[in-house]
């Protein structure tokens, strides 16, 4: 880049090493975005990968947890007032279920795109569980797909959650 002084240039000859035979087309078309939508795409895959392995980890290291605590008892608490006894081991199994549900959510959503996805709809907070949605993960997912991911922020407004900063292309 530093050689050409411009990045996509740069990057189109970058790619025409890689790939000889297309070096003389490589150009048609080209813009910023080229170089960077490409470069983002990928970045969100591995992100996306790592996002997933963390998340497994997190939960391997609570079931861990679950089971050496699994008979210290401890009272539960409701909306800031003690309600039924229970274990701290229970608990945890409680926050590795969530967890469990968002890894499935985001391995889902990723299995449903198709090559003919051209958007992606999220509720978040649900309706009627209010459950939030990793919109940073979804981004990514779209964006993979080539598709738009729309939020529907109708229960959060898009000033408390916003959206747009992790990635949504429009909020309703």
């Amino acid at each position: 880049e530093s050689a050409l002084r411009h990045d996509v240039m740069a990057a189109i000859h970058a790619w025409g090493e890689q790939a000889p035979g297309a070096r003389p087309i490589l150009h048609l078309g080209a813009t910023s975005c080229f170089v960077t939508d490409n470069g983002d795409l990928l970045i969100c895959q591995e992100a996306l990968a790592l996002l997933r392995r963390r998340l497994q980890y997190v939960i391997a290291a609570l079931a861990a947890f679950a089971a050496q605590w699994q008979d210290q008892p401890t009272l539960g608490f409701t909306h800031f007032q003690p309600a039924q006894p229970t274990t701290v081991g229970k608990r945890a199994t409680l926050w590795i279920q969530d967890l469990l549900l968002d890894l499935e959510d985001l391995e889902a959503a990723a299995a449903a795109c198709r090559p003919t996805t051209r958007m992606i709809w999220a509720e978040t907070p649900s309706n009627p569980l209010l459950r939030l949605t990793d919109l940073e993960a979804l981004a990514g997912i779209a964006r993979k797909a080539g598709a738009l991911l729309v939020v529907d922020n109708s229960f959060l407004s898009p000033l408390l959650q916003r959206p747009f900063q992790w990635g949504a292309d429009l909020v309703l």
